[in-house]
């Protein structure tokens, strides 16, 4: 009995373990999109006409790479039971609105696929 005890630990320690890297890394590529420089970054203010259209859809495009890594580990904690399905909404949301975003950028450059599937098995 104590030798099923003794596993039983030992499993819920690797997962315990396996969480708080994947917060770490959560925390991590936050901080790390944070530090990037302003122009570098997609903003909502992006939308002005001084930026070409191609750097606003690769703006958007690196965002939502940042989004989608967001996601994966939302979700990898999500199924240990230990996230909040506010979070993984959240970024769900964030990164429809970008794909909706590049959807229209591409609306605008004729020389871009301008169908939404292109956008996110491309994007």
């Amino acid at each position: 009995m104590a030798e099923v005890s003794l596993t039983t630990i030992k499993v819920i320690h690797g997962i315990y373990l396996a969480n708080m890297q994947r917060r770490t890394l959560l925390t991590r590529s936050q901080v790390t999109w944070d530090a990037l420089p302003a122009h570098v970054r997609y903003d909502t203010g992006i939308f002005d006409a001084r930026n070409p259209t191609g750097t606003r859809v690769m703006l958007r495009k690196v965002y939502l790479t940042f989004l989608h890594l967001k996601f994966q580990i939302l979700r990898l904690l999500d199924l240990s039971g230990t996230n909040r399905d506010e979070n993984l909404l959240q970024v769900s949301s964030s990164m429809l609105e970008v794909c909706m975003g590049i959807a229209t950028a591409r609306d605008h450059d004729s020389q871009t696929p301008m169908d939404l599937s292109s956008v996110v098995s491309l994007g």
